[in-house]
């Protein structure tokens, strides 16, 4: 589980709002931090901080409360690496590994199966 971590911790970001915290992940190639709406909303701006981002304000710039997806405009960090995104939808049953800041732990992992994909 280290090297899963060691692999992706300069790409999850701590997310902090005056009611909630959460973790995002950032994407260099777009710019942006993708998060869950539920962690940012009613905010305009949240508090962002990771492994190569000073603590600074962020604006969220998309939410969609449906799919419970946020967007927040991510400064530029040079040498960031690639976030290796899936090309293809989950299905059912399929193993799953997650990487956040849950509940003021740091990079834990949690591992499951997904239930349902609709």
């Amino acid at each position: 589980m280290e090297q899963i971590i060691d692999r992706y911790r300069n790409l999850v970001i701590q997310i902090a709002t005056p009611h909630s915290t959460g973790t995002g992940i950032y994407l260099p190639h777009a710019g942006l931090i993708v998060t869950n709406e539920h962690i940012v909303r009613d905010n305009p701006s949240v508090v962002i901080l990771g492994q190569q981002l000073d603590k600074q304000l962020a604006p969220v710039i998309y939410l969609d409360s449906q799919y419970d997806l946020a967007f927040i405009k991510a400064p530029p960090v040079s040498d960031m690496p690639a976030a290796q995104l899936r090309t293809r939808a989950a299905t059912n049953g399929e193993v799953v590994l997650a990487i956040g800041h849950p509940f003021e732990a740091t990079f834990a992992i949690a591992h499951g199966a997904i239930s349902n994909t609709h």
